[in-house]
């Protein structure tokens, strides 16, 4: 096995194959094209390299003794990091089967011998620069699923009841309060009309501020009484636009105002009493 320098910021390349002459032909190469390399004659050493620092692409042969290179690709994709290492596998095997087992041990691509390594070197750059935009997309999927994941739990603490509805008037997205306001599954709450949730209504009602805001493309507010949840309502629509201006879809938000009228109606009274 060939030792690495640890401090170079060179991309580094591990060449695993049985054949010393590979190998000394492979890091002539390699160091002449801008590359690292550090060899090894069989997988087991490799893989237990790859514990301690592991490389940024793998030239792989097929035929090794002892692990063979599909047992040693299948449990590089099962380290930490090692799922997104381009993993170039190289044999004198130039059979379907062959090329199959090791895309299915998880090669990224395949080469036979004997391996011309300048024209290689090319290959390996392509390999790189596809994993590191993989990676880039890799980390935005996550970062976006952070934001989505950070927006419902926000979505669904707010107490009000919300709903995202289309230019229909159909419910697209219901928060938590919705669906226990409700008391419907949230798959009987989306694709509904919202005047059929909460006024047992066939049409909008009139003065509903849902339809004045898709009218106007302005906000608009009106206390209400819905049916279900039974009780006087604050309800606000705001459209949500485009770039140009065109409407979307409306935030509609309704809020109980069971609670503030029996105390509004209970010092009424207090007053008639004094």
């Amino acid at each position: 096995m060939s030792e690495v320098n640890q401090t170079d910021s060179r991309k580094l390349v591990w060449v695993v194959d049985d054949d010393e002459t590979v190998l000394l032909l492979a890091e002539a190469v390699l160091a002449s094209e801008g590359f690292r390399a550090q060899t090894f004659v069989n997988g087991q050493t490799a893989l237990e390299a790859a514990a301690e620092n592991l490389p940024d692409v793998v030239v792989l042969d097929v035929l090794l003794p002892g692990l063979n290179g599909f047992e040693f690709c299948a449990r590089l994709r099962s380290l930490p990091g090692g799922e997104d290492i381009p993993v170039l596998v190289m044999t004198s095997l130039d059979d379907p089967d062959s090329i199959n087992r090791a895309y299915e041990a998880g090669a990224t691509d395949f080469a036979t011998k004997p391996i011309n390594w300048s024209l290689e070197t090319r290959r390996l750059r392509y390999l790189l620069r596809t994993a590191e935009l993989a990676k880039e997309l890799k980390q935005k999927e996550h970062e976006t699923r952070l934001i989505k994941e950070d927006w419902e739990r926000t979505f669904d603490s707010i107490n009000d009841i919300v709903t995202v509805l289309d230019l229909d008037l159909r419910v697209l997205r219901a928060n938590r309060a919705t669906v226990e306001a409700l008391e419907k599954p949230i798959e009987n709450i989306v694709g509904a009309y919202c005047y059929n949730l909460f006024e047992n209504a066939k049409e909008p009602c009139p003065g509903c501020p849902v339809v004045r805001a898709l009218q106007t493309g302005l906000s608009a507010s009106a206390e209400k009484f819905y049916e279900q949840p039974e009780g006087d309502h604050l309800v606000s629509a705001s459209p949500v636009t485009d770039p140009r201006g065109g409407i979307l879809h409306i935030v509609h938000v309704a809020r109980d105002l069971s609670e503030q009228k029996r105390l509004e109606a209970e010092y009424r009274q207090a007053q008639k009493m004094e």
